[in-house]
């Protein structure tokens, strides 16, 4: 019986060990375009859509289990600069002169 009991204590402790570890987010830190580094990651930005482009729209599944492809160029930028973000499928979905947050 006290077997039991420890082991429970520990799966217990462990579970809400994990769950703390999981929802224990960084704040997200807003920056503008012109900040942008090559090669980093873990970015956010507030941007505006100028355009949006469909560059690439893959109509035929390689296998069933993966879906259609599509790639849309987007124009997108602050006060401070403009970029090109390349977005896949769903992302792509913005509409033009919409305020979006991106995270890179």
């Amino acid at each position: 019986m006290a077997t039991a009991t420890t082991e429970t204590a520990i799966t217990t402790t462990t579970t809400e060990t994990m769950k703390t570890a999981v929802t224990k987010k960084r704040k997200s830190v807003f920056m503008k375009v012109d900040q942008l580094k090559p090669g980093t990651g873990g970015h956010t930005l507030t941007v505006k859509v100028v355009s949006s482009k469909t560059v690439l729209q893959n109509g035929r599944l390689v296998s069933q289990h993966l879906r259609h492809t599509r790639i849309a160029e987007c124009l997108v930028g602050d006060e401070t600069r403009a970029i090109i973000f390349t977005a896949r499928n769903d992302q792509g979905n913005v509409g033009n002169k919409r305020i979006v947050h991106l995270t890179l």
